[in-house]
């Protein structure tokens, strides 16, 4: 069953838009992957891991090697160890449009977790709950050593 997610940014006019992620959305899966994709493959340079994150909808980015070419690849594949690159809807054997929704249009495709990229280099990280982001936690991209308890970021603290 899928845990469907949100990847977000906001503009300098404070226009919130992002992408869709279908697989794995909840922290210690999607949350983990944005943190480590950054400080690993992007080498910490969030304009342009947030170039590329929202310039695809995506079935999933969990695990996946950054250095492999984005596009959608049959699950029978992964299985057998042949999919391992980012999984997008709108390469490879999809090729769909690739569209950003907004966060209210988020929730109404059933997303469940948003993550906000913030020009600060922060994460900040929702859940969905009767069809309202609540706010969950902040993770520094930075930081901090060592690396956030993924498994323990589940609860809403406030609405936004």
């Amino acid at each position: 069953m899928s845990t469907r997610a949100y990847i977000s940014s906001t503009d300098s006019n404070g226009t919130t838009t992002g992408v869709y992620h279908h697989w794995d959305g909840y922290p210690s899966g999607l949350g983990r992957t944005i943190y480590r994709a950054y400080q690993g493959h992007f080498r910490r340079d969030l304009d342009r891991m947030r170039e590329y994150l929202l310039s695809h909808t995506w079935s999933s980015i969990v695990n996946a090697d950054f250095s492999k070419t984005p596009g959608y690849v049959n699950r029978s594949d992964l299985v057998q160890g042949i999919g391992l690159r980012p999984q997008c809807y709108c390469h490879g054997d999809r090729s769909e449009p690739c569209s950003t929704i907004n966060p209210a249009d988020a929730i109404d495709s059933g997303c469940e977790w948003r993550y906000e990229l913030r020009s600060d280099s922060h994460m900040a990280i929702y859940r969905a709950i009767r069809d309202v982001w609540y706010f969950v936690d902040d993770v520094r991209l930075n930081g901090p050593e060592p690396e956030p308890r993924w498994d323990r970021i589940t609860y809403a603290k406030e609405t936004v």
